[in-house]
């Protein structure tokens, strides 16, 4: 993540909010197309002569920073190379460049007498109050002899690559044994702006007067003192400063010569830090490098350049450290924790995108302002904790939805609970009519045997009665609806779907009569009162569904049918009988069970008598 998005991420930053225009007074010579198609290569270092002599005579440039190597004579044109040599000699201003390496050979060194030679004019006087001096080089690379000696100072051209190819930082300073030398770029600022002692602390690389001339902020890494470069917006596919063709300036410099109208005004390059470079489609002219501001075709003189830009407003990015990426990463994972154990689901989702989004806007503009903080790894972090969360949520919330259930069912029927949660969401007051079968079970005599008994004794018959009703309901495929005293209502058809109602709803009746029958057995061997009950079945049209108020909704059956089923009940005792059905029911249960008609019967509230039947037996192999 560190290493492979967080640098992809930063460069479409980069590209997209890099808005700022590099210093006016940093501008570039380049050898570039234009100059190779008039002046073939390999050129003559006269060229690069007249070129400074330009600068100098004419235009009064502040520092001529050359970025090229020198190492070796132009042995066909050697007069050129001593016209050249002795023009750099002239200026003080002419700022050469060196490259340096680990590990270097000895024969692929400078001699000692000419690093003695650098060291007096290049070797900076910087006092080192950080923990640790960095030594990141052993050697510098072979120089014309020339060039080290004639040079007014040299700089540095070495520059930190990261593993992806792009540049994204510079070694201001580089350290080789007991020297410290500067980059080209640093070299030239240090002559712009007259410094000549440095001190280098744990942050900055600061000037001796209190910062005032130069104060760039540096990470002392294991490499060297490192900094991260600002970017600023391109104005063509090689760089983002204001460039200068070479052969334009070679033709400006003849006209002045011949008293002609120069091309290019020498007062363009008054006061001005000016690089000399390279940028043409020649293979050994090719200096181009990937940035996050330019991809494959950033010229190195243009990143030169741009370091200057950054030295003279003291404008380098700065990167935050280990311990602020971690305190960041864990403050933006320990938020949305919170958030996700403190809020509602659709709460935290929108919280947790604001979150998200509100950090990449604090690191757009953070990155604008030239601080750059991770973008992903906390992102990624936090969406893991998201994923972790949530269903670290989902397993409790189960847990504990199936807990309220299950607690919830020992007060309404689990089928009538099943059924809730299965409409949670279209939860409200109203329901059907359906084709249902209602069963009522009461305990004769009830009144009766509770006042010669105590409540806790009465409460004690009851949950044992109850407990072994229940499941045989259940069994059954009917619901238990709800206990009324020491009355039972049970439908059949609803909620469960089951077009054998009837049929189950007469063998439930005979399964808790014998169960009653068993329970009979042992109440006399524990001193309890002979206890029987009633069953009445009916078998009709009723309404099922949610009656109640918004606040308080019940799950229940009404209607004729179960009035009906009531009042057959209460002629158990009339007939003392145990289990009657109406006629109704026994349409639908003929085949299975053995009756007696009792009679035609009067219902309250109903103007036509009905027969009812006493259910003698039930044949179960009769089901099928």
């Amino acid at each position: 993540m560190e290493r492979f998005l967080e640098p992809k991420i930063s460069n479409l930053y980069t590209k997209q909010l890099t808005k700022d225009k590099a210093s006016d007074d940093v501008v570039m010579i380049m050898i570039d197309q234009k100059s190779i198609d008039k002046i073939r290569w390999p050129w003559k270092r006269k060229l690069y002569a007249e070129i400074i002599e330009y600068l100098n005579e004419y235009g009064h440039a502040s520092v001529t920073a050359h970025d090229a190597l020198i190492y070796s004579p132009d042995n066909d044109f050697p007069d050129s190379d001593k016209y050249f040599f002795n023009t750099i000699k002239k200026y003080d201003n002419y700022i050469g460049s060196f490259d340096a390496g680990y590990n270097l050979e000895q024969q692929n060194q400078i001699t000692p007498e000419e690093l003695k030679i650098i060291n007096t004019k290049s070797a900076l006087d910087i006092d080192f109050v950080v923990d640790k001096k960095p030594y990141i080089m052993n050697g510098i690379l072979k120089l014309h002899p020339q060039q080290i000696k004639n040079a007014a100072a040299l700089g540095c051209i070495v520059t930190p690559i990261d593993k992806d190819g792009i540049i994204r930082s510079a070694f201001p300073v580089i350290n080789i044994k007991d020297k410290s030398y500067p980059m080209l770029a640093f070299a030239a600022v240090a002559k712009h702006k007259g410094i000549k002692k440095l001190y280098v602390n744990n942050k900055y690389l600061c000037s001796e007067d209190n910062c005032k001339s130069l104060k760039i902020r540096v990470n002392n890494t294991m490499y060297g003192l490192q900094m991260f470069i600002k970017w600023y917006k391109p104005i063509d596919e090689f760089s983002t400063h204001k460039t200068y063709s070479a052969i334009d300036i070679l033709e400006s410099y003849e006209q002045i010569k011949q008293g002609k109208k120069p091309t290019i005004n020498p007062k363009e390059f008054e006061n001005k830090i000016v690089i000399v470079g390279a940028a043409a489609k020649v293979k050994s002219l090719e200096d181009i490098k990937s940035t996050p501001i330019i991809d494959k075709t950033h010229a190195g003189a243009d990143i030169q350049a741009t370091i200057i830009s950054n030295l003279l407003e003291n404008q380098s990015r700065y990167e935050i450290n280990f311990f602020q990426k971690f305190s960041i990463a864990l403050a933006i994972v320990l938020i949305g924790a919170w958030i996700i154990s403190t809020f509602s689901l659709s709460t935290s989702l929108i919280a947790l995108g604001l979150l998200i989004g509100a950090y990449l806007i604090t690191a757009a503009i953070l990155f604008a302002k030239g601080i750059t903080i991770q973008l992903i790894t906390p992102v990624f972090l936090l969406l893991m904790v998201i994923s972790a969360g949530f269903t670290f949520r989902f397993l409790i919330e189960g847990k504990k939805k199936e807990q309220i259930q299950n607690a919830m069912g020992l007060y309404i029927s689990k089928d009538i609970m099943k059924n809730v949660v299965k409409n949670i969401d279209n939860l409200k007051l109203g329901g059907k009519r359906a084709n249902i079968t209602v069963l009522f079970a009461d305990i004769r005599g009830f009144t009766s045997i509770s006042e010669k008994l105590s409540a806790e004794e009465v409460t004690s018959i009851l949950n044992e009665y109850f407990s072994a009703v229940e499941p045989i309901i259940r069994q059954h495929k009917g619901v238990l609806n709800k206990f009324i005293g020491d009355a039972v209502l049970a439908i059949f058809g609803e909620p469960i779907q089951d077009k054998n109602h009837a049929l189950n709803a007469v063998l439930c009746a005979n399964d808790i009569h014998e169960k009653i029958a068993q329970l009979q057995q042992k109440w006399i061997i524990e001193g309890k009162p002979n206890i029987e009950i009633g069953i009445a079945i009916n078998t009709g049209d009723a309404f099922v569904g949610n009656i109640g108020s918004p606040e308080r909704i019940e799950y229940t059956v009404i209607g004729d049918t179960v009035n009906t089923a009531s009042r057959i009940e209460s002629y158990n005792k009339v007939y003392k009988t145990r289990f009657l059905i109406s006629e109704a029911t026994y349409e639908k249960v003929s085949r299975i069970c053995d009756v007696i008609k009792i009679r035609e019967v009067s219902i309250r509230g109903k103007a036509k008598k009905i027969n009812i039947y006493e259910v003698l037996r039930v044949s179960r192999d009769k089901t099928c």
